[in-house]
C-alpha cells in the first residue's frame, strides 16, 4: 500500500456507525476488509439495503450531488477502509473529459432516483410491499383441483422477506393479517406443514390495486385514482350518502326537495346545499338524477337511474373496506 493510501487508510470497529441516514456527505469509502451493513429506517422498521464486503464502495453518491446521505452505514466486524473526500474526488474527476463528467451527474441522479423510489414504496408501510408481493405469488400460483391457490406458509414468508429485504418475522406478522381479515385462510397438509389457502383472489387481487394506487398517488406519481376507486372529492361521498338516507326514510317523498337536502346536509355535514350543487347538476347531467324545477318553490331530484345510484353506494362501501384493510395490514 503506497504513502496516499495509507493516509486515507480508517479503521472501525465491530458495529460502529460510519455514518447516519441525513447526514452530509463529504467523503465516500472503499473497504480493504470486513463487512459493512447498509440500512434505513422505513416508518419504525429497520430495513437492510445492502451488505458490502472488501471492494465494495459506498458513500459515493453524496459526494457528487452534496445531497445528504441516504442510508445509515454500520459495520459488521472489525473494518478496514480507504477514506475519499470529496475534494480529492472532484480533483481527480476534473482530469477527466466534461463529457464523463456529465455522465457521472446523469448516473448519480438516476441512482437518487431510484433510491428515493425503493425508500417512498417501503415508507408507504412494508405492509403494502408484503401485500402486493403476495398478489403477484398468488396470480403465477398454480390452482388445486378445487379452484383454490395454496403456497406453503413458512418458505412463502421467506421468500418474500428476501425479495423484499424485510425481516422474516414482520413480513409472518403481515401474513398474519391478511388470515385475520379473512383475505385467506389457514390450513395444514401433511405434506407441506402449514399452508395459506387462497378461495376468493378477487379481493386480494382488489386490495393490491388499492394499495398499490394509494401508494402511488402519496408519492406523487400519478395524480388520481382509477375509476374503480375515484371520487370527485369528498362531498360527492356526503351528498351520496345523504341521497341514501333519504330516498331509504319513509317520511321523504320520491322527489326530494333542494330544501330538505339542505337540512339534511346541515345536520350531518355541517354544510349548505350550495355547496354541493355543482355535483347536483353533475349527477342531473350523467342520467342518476332527474331535476324538476316548479316556477314557484323548491326544485326538486328524484332518482333516475337506480342502478347506477347503487353502483356508486357500493363504491363507496368498497372502498371504506379497502380502507379499513389497508389501515389493518399496515399496522
Amino acid at each position: 500500500m503506497g504513502f496516499l493510501e495509507q493516509q486515507l487508510k480508517r479503521e472501525y470497529k465491530s458495529g460502529q456507525v460510519i455514518f447516519k441516514d441525513g447526514d452530509p456527505g463529504q467523503t465516500m469509502f472503499i473497504i480493504l476488509e470486513g463487512k459493512v451493513e447498509i440500512t434505513k429506517l422505513l416508518g419504525d422498521q429497520k430495513t437492510v439495503l445492502a451488505t458490502l464486503d472488501k471492494g465494495s464502495i459506498f458513500g459515493e453518491m453524496a459526494i457528487i450531488d452534496r445531497e445528504p446521505r441516504s442510508a445509515t452505514a454500520t459495520t459488521l466486524n472489525d473494518t478496514m477502509m480507504l477514506e475519499i473526500s470529496r475534494e480529492m474526488f472532484h480533483d481527480r474527476l476534473a482530469q477527466v473529459p466534461g463529457w464523463m463528467q456529465s455522465f457521472f451527474a446523469i448516473l448519480v441522479d438516476r441512482l437518487r432516483s431510484a433510491t428515493r423510489l425503493q425508500s417512498i414504496l417501503l415508507t408507504q408501510g412494508a405492509g403494502r410491499q408484503i401485500l402486493n408481493l403476495m398478489a403477484v405469488m398468488v396470480q403465477s400460483g398454480d390452482k388445486d383441483s378445487t379452484d383454490r391457490v395454496i403456497l406453503p406458509m413458512h418458505e412463502t414468508a421467506g421468500k418474500m422477506a428476501f425479495i423484499l429485504g424485510l425481516e422474516e418475522e414482520l413480513v409472518s406478522k403481515t401474513i398474519l393479517r391478511f388470515i385475520d381479515s379473512k383475505l385467506c385462510e389457514v390450513a395444514r397438509k401433511i405434506d407441506a406443514g402449514r399452508v395459506l389457502v387462497f378461495d376468493n383472489t378477487e379481493k386480494l387481487f382488489q386490495l393490491a390495486r388499492f394499495c398499490k394506487e394509494r401508494m402511488l398517488i402519496e408519492s406523487g406519481l400519478i395524480k388520481t385514482m382509477s375509476e374503480e376507486f375515484r371520487f370527485k372529492n369528498r362531498h360527492e361521498v356526503e351528498l351520496l350518502q345523504v341521497l341514501s338516507a333519504l330516498v331509504q326514510d319513509p317520511d321523504v317523498p320520491d322527489d326530494m326537495s333542494a330544501s330538505k337536502m339542505d337540512e339534511r346536509v346541515k345536520e350531518k355535514y355541517k354544510n349548505p346545499i350550495g355547496l354541493y350543487q355543482p355535483l347536483l347538476d353533475n349527477f342531473v347531467k350523467v342520467g342518476l338524477l332527474e331535476k324538476f324545477q316548479p316556477k314557484d318553490g323548491d326544485p326538486s331530484y328524484v332518482i333516475n337511474n337506480k342502478e347506477l345510484f347503487q353502483d356508486q353506494l357500493d363504491k363507496i362501501s368498497l372502498v371504506k373496506e379497502l380502507r379499513g384493510l389497508e389501515n389493518k395490514i399496515r399496522r
